[in-house]
């Protein structure tokens, strides 16, 4: 059983490796890789070496593991393990097979060319993932690192902005970081909604800094009672009040691998409170039908 070489090509139309990376580069026997990724490696590509255009990952499992006798590169966009394949290969193969070579992220990229640290930001992907889990990352003087696909254009977290209260915010559009074509535009969320004719090319970042009034969502645990329907005036009926959820949240000091059951949850209030600060847990709510 060999190796799995998974080296990030940063940001550059022409792939910079360093000195391990080159090496573990040219002994592959096979490389992988979206078709733009093969085309950034071009150069260094050896006589010997066979492409594999990227397959789903599923397929991916299987046909790395039908040749564990081979010397494979994955290639990845700047830091594998930042919202890259590498989590992926980990979960599926052990770090014990795989070899990682990082370079600089589209993230780190879009941060250094507007000056932010990079330790003033947080970083959300929208990749493969619902539009709407920006809500629960809008929030008063926040500046966002968004990750996108087709369903998260600029004018679709423009919109959110607004929906959100967050109305003055900027939003910059970083696009083709590192290539001779990179281009960074900046524009209010009006802006964005109301040019209809804006286009922008699919490799691309985007980074809000929030401003306005908001307060359309919560932003520290206490949700208020009004944002709960019951089945009659909003905030009133069969609910766990405010108050009584603070202590529940204090009590519980629930933590992100925590498996939760809210039995008999009504109008599922604390089952609600718990999920929405504690993402990653895993949130029940059962109540008779």
């Amino acid at each position: 059983m060999k190796q799995i070489s998974v080296i990030g090509l940063g940001v550059s139309d022409k792939a910079q490796f360093n000195t391990q990376a080159q090496q573990a580069f040219e002994q592959s026997e096979i490389v992988i890789g979206a078709d733009r990724q093969l085309a950034v490696v071009d150069d260094w590509l050896q006589p010997h070496q066979q492409l594999i255009t990227l397959p789903s990952l599923s397929e991916l499992k299987n046909w790395l593991e039908q040749h564990q006798d081979k010397t494979i590169t994955v290639l990845a966009s700047g830091d594998p393990l930042h919202y890259g394949i590498g989590r992926w290969l980990v979960r599926q193969f052990g770090i014990d097979r795989l070899d990682f070579y990082p370079a600089v992220s589209s993230v780190q990229a879009a941060c250094h060319a507007l000056g932010i640290a990079l330790q003033d930001v947080e970083v959300l992907s929208l990749h493969g993932r619902p539009v709407e889990k920006i809500r629960s990352k809008l929030c008063k003087a926040q500046q966002l690192v968004v990750l996108t696909d087709k369903h998260s254009q600029p004018a679709i977290l423009a919109q959110a902005c607004i929906d959100a209260g967050f109305a003055e915010s900027t939003l910059w559009v970083c696009e083709m970081l590192g290539y001779p074509q990179q281009c960074i535009r900046q524009f209010s969320p009006l802006a964005l909604i109301k040019n209809t004719d804006l286009s922008f090319d699919p490799l691309h970042v985007t980074v809000i800094q929030t401003k306005g009034r908001g307060g359309v969502l919560p932003e520290f645990p206490g949700i208020e009672d009004a944002s709960f329907i019951t089945g009659s005036a909003p905030g009133k009926g069969m609910i766990t009040k405010r108050e009584v959820r603070l202590s529940i949240l204090s009590l519980m000091q629930p933590s992100n691998n925590d498996v939760i059951w809210d039995i008999g949850a009504g109008c599922g209030s604390v089952a609600v409170e718990l999920a929405y600060w504690r993402e990653t847990a895993q949130i029940y709510a059962i109540d008779h039908g």
